[in-house]
């Protein structure tokens, strides 16, 4: 079975089949050459949100979320992680339209396989964080010992500390 392609999620979260996930329209390309056309990315908040993360791209150029999708109007993300979809949420409302709820929350994660039995519950800390790496290097060695579903939720909330709560991680 394949994938989705991302213009059929974008359409889904947001009512737009873009298969780009910046906000607004570029216009310029890497090194500040007009584009021939404008290349139209996600133009407003959607209800839903997406978080991505693959750990077999090239750290340099990761596939960068734009905000539109980061900071949904609700605290639902559907999330692809490795190539495997899932969702998280959070039952607090407040955690998209107040800074200071996003210091400490708790979110859910499901997959829809099988092999997840019971609810995945995340405890997120954002005040204290991870020491950030100094080097390319150092940050590459430090993504390969986080599960990936952390390094997914980092993408939002950088250096976050994710608790598993007796969950052993399998994202």
């Amino acid at each position: 079975m394949e994938d989705p392609t991302q213009s059929l999620i974008n359409l889904a979260l947001t009512g737009s089949a873009t298969p780009h996930l910046h906000n607004g329209e570029l216009l310029y390309d890497d090194k500040g050459n007009l584009l021939p056309h404008p290349v139209h990315g996600i133009q407003t908040r959607s209800q839903i949100g997406f978080m991505f993360w693959d750990k077999g791209e090239d750290p340099e150029k990761r596939t960068e979320v734009g905000s539109m999708l980061k900071t949904p109007k609700n605290p639902v993300w559907v999330s692809k992680v490795n190539g495997q979809f899932g969702l998280l949420f959070s039952l607090n409302p407040e955690l998209v339209s107040d800074w200071r709820v996003e210091n400490k929350f708790t979110m859910w994660y499901y997959t829809g396989l099988l092999s997840q039995v019971k609810p995945t519950v995340l405890s997120i800390e954002t005040r204290v964080g991870r020491p950030r790496p100094k080097t390319g290097l150092q940050r590459r060695e430090e993504e390969n010992k986080i599960p990936p579903l952390e390094n997914c939720i980092m993408t939002k909330w950088y250096g976050a500390d994710v608790k598993w709560n007796g969950t052993v991680p399998f994202v």
